[in-house]
């Protein structure tokens, strides 16, 4: 928990001090994909982009004479400038990523980028529907002339956590009729991400991400606030639904005992989870011989799995059986 003091001044004149807290929690990411560009495999290419070693001559500036690291990049002509007068972006797009089982997914790739001061436009852009959606999530208009390989950091992940079908794109145009310039080079492509285990729950609204990403498809549909409403009207709320292993949006999937029945001389206990996210405890199975006493005891527990899940016991008596979720928060 680190602690920061705000200091401001009201509408009179008087300075205001405030003391919070701020809880930071550091997820660890790996690295789950790397392209460096040693081959094109993959790649499709639209006007002048294309793959292979640099060989731009300049006696004034510095230049790329090589990848970042091999002899190869993808870059908008190797040989020159791009070219004026250009009606529409065009782009280099690389092969399609997946990046499912991962959150917090970034981008870095390394850039060496010649722009002039007019406004001939570049942008790196991200799909997570293989092609069919594309956000810009960089644009460059501005004068820029690059003087070595550049490491460029993105954060992917409202487009690419847990997609099986990512698409990056880097695009160079419209361009004017003024003066063009060397371009985009591109190289070293990583995307990192740390692996959904059921152990993150990244906007703090009390749900597992593996078990909010599943069932929304998002981890912006709920917060907290939310996350205590009864979508399904059953009576028990979303949070309460997500730690008995339930769908919140159906009434009839409830955490209740379906079957009790015999097998041969042990009792076996019947219920039902749906998709319970991998965080969730053990349900405990308590049992007493009388229900006005209240007596009851722990007989045993059962990690929850998708679909029907049961538990046996020999008991030496006619019990009745309930089933309790453990350790909540």
């Amino acid at each position: 928990v680190h602690t920061i003091e705000a200091i401001a001044t009201d509408n009179v004149g008087a300075t205001v001090y405030k003391t919070v807290d701020i809880k930071v929690r550091w997820i660890e990411q790996d690295i789950f994909y790397t392209d460096n560009i040693d081959s094109a495999d993959g790649w499709t290419f639209e006007g002048e982009w294309e793959f292979g070693p640099p060989t731009i001559t300049d006696f004034f500036f510095t230049v790329p004479d090589s990848g970042h690291t091999g002899p190869n990049c993808i870059g908008y002509n190797l040989d020159g400038d791009y070219s004026n007068n250009l009606a529409v972006t065009e782009w280099a797009t690389a092969p399609t990523i997946d990046c499912s089982g991962h959150l917090g997914v970034t981008l870095s790739f390394r850039s060496w980028l010649f722009l002039t001061v007019y406004d001939d436009p570049v942008y790196l852009q991200v799909s997570g529907d293989n092609g069919t959606n594309w956000e810009t999530v960089l644009e460059y208009k501005d004068n820029i002339r690059d003087t070595s390989w550049t490491e460029v950091l993105c954060d992917i992940s409202d487009i690419a956590d847990n997609k099986s079908q990512v698409k990056l794109r880097w695009g160079l145009g419209p361009t004017d009729n003024e003066y063009s310039d060397y371009g985009w080079h591109i190289d070293d492509i990583v995307l990192r991400g740390s692996v959904m285990n059921g152990q993150f729950d990244n906007d703090s609204d009390g749900l597992e991400d593996t078990w909010e990403l599943a069932q929304y498809g998002s981890l912006t549909q709920l917060n907290e606030t939310v996350a205590m409403e009864d979508p399904d009207g059953d009576g028990f709320t979303t949070w309460e639904e997500y730690w008995s292993g339930t769908n919140p949006d159906d009434s009839s999937s409830l955490l209740k005992i379906d079957k009790v029945y015999m097998v041969s001389d042990e009792v076996c206990v019947e219920w039902q989870h749906v998709n319970p996210s991998p965080a969730l405890p053990p349900i405990a199975i308590y049992s007493c011989s009388n229900l006005t006493s209240d007596a009851w005891e722990y007989a045993g527990q059962k990690d929850p799995l998708n679909g029907v899940n049961s538990w046996q016991a020999a008991p030496d008596q006619q019990l009745f059986y309930r089933l309790v979720v453990t350790n909540t928060p």
